[in-house]
C-alpha cells in the first residue's frame, strides 16, 4: 500500500497522469483469543433526593 501510495504521489509530483488515483485493497480482521471483549460501560449515579 505504501509502495502504491509513494509512486501516485511521486507521479503527480512530477505532473504526470496516474492512471488511478485510489487503490482498493482486500482486508481480512482476524479475531484472536488474546482480543479482550469491550468494557461495559458504567452506571449512571442516582441523582440525589431533594
Amino acid at each position: 500500500m505504501a509502495k502504491a501510495a509513494t509512486e501516485i504521489a511521486l507521479a503527480l509530483g512530477r505532473g504526470e497522469e496516474v492512471p488511478q488515483l485510489g487503490l482498493e485493497i482486500a482486508t481480512t480482521l482476524t479475531v484472536r483469543e488474546s482480543t479482550a471483549p469491550p468494557k461495559p460501560k458504567p452506571k449512571p449515579k442516582p441523582k440525589p433526593k431533594q
